[in-house]
C-alpha cells in the first residue's frame, strides 16, 4: 500500500465516500488517503478491473478498519447505474456522505482524425455520466439534506490544448455543471465543486511525461517545476469533503503548479 497523507481531523471517521474510477492511479490514491481518514468507501470501475479493485478494496479494510464495498459499473451505461444507487440504496441505506466523479477516458489525436465514435466515448464518460451519476446519488443525498460533490475535471477545462479537443470540452462541462448543481442543490445542503489537475504523473504515463520531448513542451509551461501527483489531487479533494470547506461551493479549484496563471 503506498503512503498518504498523514490522518488529520478532517471528521470523516465514519463516513461514506464513493469514488468512480477507483482503480486507477488518482482513484487508489483518493481511497488510501480517505480510508486513512476513516470514511468507509463505495469504489466503482468498469467490470474488466473489478477483481483487481476488489483485491485493493480487502487490502484498505484490513489495513485502515473500514467498510469497503466495490461495484462493476459501466458509467456509458444508464441502466448500470440506476443498478447501483438501488443496491446502495439497500447496503447503506443510502447514506452517501461524498460523491467523487473521478472516472474518465481520453485520445490524443488531432481534430481531423476525431471520428465520432471516440468524441461519443470521452464526452459520455466523462461528461454524461458524471451527470447521471451525479443526479442518482445526489438525490440520496437530498433525502439526508448534506453532501458533497465534488468532479475531478482538468485545467484542459479551463484552458484548451492541441489533440484533445473532444477532453477539453467535457472537462469544460463539468465544471459548469458543477456550478449548476451547486445553485440548485444549495437548498437541500449540498456542495458540488471541481478539483482540475494538471498532468498528473504516475506508474502508467511516467514514460510518456518523462520523455524529452514532452517535458520540453508541457513541463517547462508549469511554473513550479514539477508534474501534479495524485496526491496533490487528493489532498484537495479531501478538504472539499471536509468541514473546513463547508462555506465553498460551486468552484474549481486549479491544482497545475501556475499552468493556467500565464
Amino acid at each position: 500500500m503506498k503512503e498518504s497523507m498523514e490522518k488529520i481531523d478532517t471528521k470523516l471517521t465514519g463516513n461514506c465516500t464513493m469514488i468512480t474510477g477507483a482503480e486507477g492511479a488518482i482513484g487508489r490514491n483518493l481511497a488510501d488517503t480517505f480510508a486513512t481518514a476513516g470514511s468507509n468507501l463505495i469504489l466503482t470501475d468498469v467490470p474488466e478491473r473489478y477483481e483487481t479493485l476488489t483485491e485493493f478494496a480487502k487490502n484498505l479494510e484490513e489495513i485502515y478498519q473500514i467498510k469497503a464495498d466495490c461495484y462493476a459499473m459501466n458509467q456509458k451505461n444508464t441502466s448500470e447505474i440506476e443498478s447501483v444507487v438501488e443496491q446502495l440504496q439497500e447496503n447503506c441505506q443510502g447514506k452517501i456522505d461524498t460523491l467523487i466523479n473521478n472516472a474518465g477516458v481520453n485520445y490524443l489525436i488531432p481534430i481531423h482524425e476525431y471520428d465520432e465514435s471516440r468524441w461519443n466515448n470521452v464526452i459520455d464518460t466523462n461528461l454524461k455520466s458524471t451527470f447521471m451519476v451525479s443526479k442518482m446519488i445526489g438525490k440520496c443525498m437530498v433525502k439526508n439534506r448534506k453532501g458533497s460533490i465534488i468532479s475531478i475535471s482538468s485545467q484542459h477545462g479551463v484552458v484548451g490544448n492541441v489533440n484533445r479537443v473532444a477532453y477539453c470540452a467535457s472537462k469544460a462541462g463539468i465544471i459548469n455543471m458543477m456550478k449548476v448543481f451547486a445553485l440548485e442543490w444549495a437548498k437541500y445542503g449540498i456542495r458540488a465543486n471541481c478539483v482540475s489537475p494538471t498532468f498528473v504523473l504516475h506508474e502508467k504515463n511516467e514514460k510518456l511525461l518523462n520523455k524529452p520531448s514532452v517535458a520540453r513542451e508541457q513541463l517547462a509551461k508549469i511554473p513550479l517545476g514539477r508534474y501534479c501527483t495524485p496526491q496533490d489531487v487528493t489532498n484537495i479533494v479531501v478538504f472539499l469533503a471536509s468541514q473546513y470547506s463547508e462555506f465553498i461551493t460551486g468552484q474549481n479549484i486549479i491544482v497545475d503548479g501556475g499552468y493556467t496563471a500565464q
